[in-house]
């Protein structure tokens, strides 16, 4: 009887290991940058959920009127830190410059997840068309005084209307203007999109 034990050899083994470093070496990135854009893209909807929720509390509370500003809603937003100090939001959008939050008529808020939301606390509505809107520059990850290369596109600016519509700068279909500004239409970073 003869009995001849199969196996694989030294060879095949690490022809095995090399393959799978491989397929490795080029999905584990991926999987992980889908993650973070995953995350990023909650925070952002989280942050958009709570300045829709603060709109809605203070219209419920004050009544709805063309001079509602982006600063009558923080009362109703949920937030650890307030500040017109020096620091700087440096991740941008695209086509949207670093921020400062000790600009004037500009504030920041910094959220328990850790972004930052920056907007203006001299304009309001401005009126009461559909397309009267104020807006919001949100840093996801709050990313005050970092360089650029930390995290270059990891912000969004949201635009709330009077009729309570929030969009993003990138999905804005005309100038969205109210008594101190006209925003318009913009690109949205590559990690965000409502699905």
């Amino acid at each position: 009887m003869n009995c001849r034990l199969s196996g694989f050899t030294l060879a095949e083994l690490l022809i095995a290991l090399l393959i799978l470093g491989v397929i490795a070496t080029f999905t584990i990135p991926k999987v992980l940058n889908a993650q973070q854009g995953g995350k990023d893209k909650a925070v952002a909807k989280e942050v958009a959920a709570m300045i829709s929720g603060a709109y809605e509390a203070y219209k419920f509370e004050n009544g709805q009127s063309g001079t509602i500003g982006a600063a009558s809603l923080t009362p109703y937003m949920n937030y650890v830190r307030f500040t017109t100090s020096g620091l700087t939001l440096d991740d941008d959008p695209p086509g949207v410059s670093p921020v400062a939050c000790s600009e004037a008529n500009r504030a920041c808020l910094f959220l328990h997840s850790g972004a930052g939301v920056y907007y203006p606390t001299d304009s309001n509505f401005g009126g009461t068309a559909t397309n009267n809107g104020i807006w919001f520059h949100v840093d996801i990850d709050g990313g005050v005084n970092q360089p650029a290369s930390n995290g270059t596109g990891k912000s969004i600016v949201f635009v709330l209307f009077y009729n309570g519509r929030i969009q993003t700068r990138g999905t804005i279909a005309a100038n969205a203007c109210n008594s101190v500004f006209c925003l318009t239409p913009g690109t949205d970073p590559s990690w965000f999109d409502w699905d």
